[in-house]
């Protein structure tokens, strides 16, 4: 381990593009950097004037603590099954159009492993870190399956409530015997009846992520 002041001293200076001018050297530039035994280098660096990074200050301070480059920023570590994250997402369909995102609501927070996004979501988020964005097509299987014929359902005009003015595109509910509901989309309407889609509407379609993830929060 280095323990000259002088040798840090001029691995200081080459050090400088590592951190933001703007912040007097307090944020880092590039991810994968430095945690430095243990000590964030925020905790390492003293304020400096006119926007300039004071590089004696940090050298003084890394041979003070005995420090070292270890490679990644602590608070950095991927997440794993068990870790409950916060990401910002866009879903895209194949013809880029845009069927969800995140981007103007609050991060999507979940605990990875607990089943409740999709499989090929869950498993893209395993591995990243903070900060870290990836681009992922989720097949269908991973996604909301296959498109079922069985769950597509036509209905005689007979049978089709007089209040009810159905337009293909409509969402309605059909409720079983048990009481069970099940959310349907109109998907044609005819002189003879109307037909009913009981499939989630992106099933049967690849999906197509960007993933940015925020933060790993303490699992």
């Amino acid at each position: 381990m280095p323990n000259s002041q002088d040798f840090l001293r001029g691995r200081a200076r080459k050090l400088d593009w590592l951190f933001s001018p703007s912040h007097c050297g307090i944020l880092i530039k590039r991810k994968g950097i430095a945690a430095l035994n243990g000590y964030p280098l925020t905790s390492l660096l003293s304020p400096c004037e006119d926007n300039k990074i004071n590089n004696f200050a940090m050298a003084d301070a890394l041979a003070e603590k005995s420090v070292y480059l270890q490679g990644k920023v602590t608070g950095m570590a991927p997440a794993k099954e068990g870790d409950t994250v916060k990401v910002h997402y866009t879903g895209k369909l194949e013809d880029g159009s845009v069927f969800d995102s995140s981007v103007d609501r609050d991060p999507l927070e979940f605990t990875v492993g607990s089943g409740i996004v999709l499989e090929g979501f869950e498993q893209t988020v395993i591995g990243m870190s903070p900060g870290e964005t990836k681009h992922q097509k989720i097949l269908a299987e991973q996604a909301y399956g296959a498109h079922r014929k069985e769950m597509i359902l036509d209905v005689p005009k007979e049978e089709v409530p007089s209040d009810l003015d159905p337009k293909v595109g409509d969402q309605l509910w059909l409720e079983d015997p048990m009481g069970r509901k099940t959310r349907v989309m109109v998907t044609e309407v005819t002189e003879s009846g109307i037909t009913l889609d009981a499939n989630h509407p992106l099933a049967g379609k690849d999906l197509y992520f960007q993933i940015d993830l925020v933060e790993v929060l303490a699992s």
